[in-house]
């Protein structure tokens, strides 16, 4: 639990579980897609099918960015500091020669 990405990873597990499963405490909180998206969504009584065909659409918008947060680098956060570049292919590949594609 000492890494900054380690701890990023269960925060964001935990917070992307939560918005999935929608508890309680984030439905009393309004932390749901329909309250966050209701500008768009409009009013359920007066269109009936198109509130739910964009409900939908807004539901699957806002699971399917959930795996973006999980994508965004570590050291994009406050006070993780800078990671380690990763080996280049071209590197793994010295004993190989160099290649057409390594410049």
């Amino acid at each position: 639990m000492n890494s900054p990405e380690m701890t990023f990873t269960l925060a964001h597990l935990v917070f992307a579980m939560c918005f999935v499963f929608t508890p309680n405490e984030f439905h009393s909180t309004r932390l749901t897609v329909e309250n966050l998206m209701s500008g768009w969504l409009g009013s359920q009584d007066a269109a009936f099918v198109s509130f739910h065909l964009r409900s939908t659409a807004a539901t699957l918008l806002g699971h399917s960015l959930l795996a973006l947060g999980e994508a965004l680098p570590a050291s994009s956060l406050p006070g993780t500091g800078t990671r380690k570049p990763r080996a280049s292919s071209c590197d793994s590949l010295a004993t190989w020669g160099k290649h057409a594609f390594c410049s």
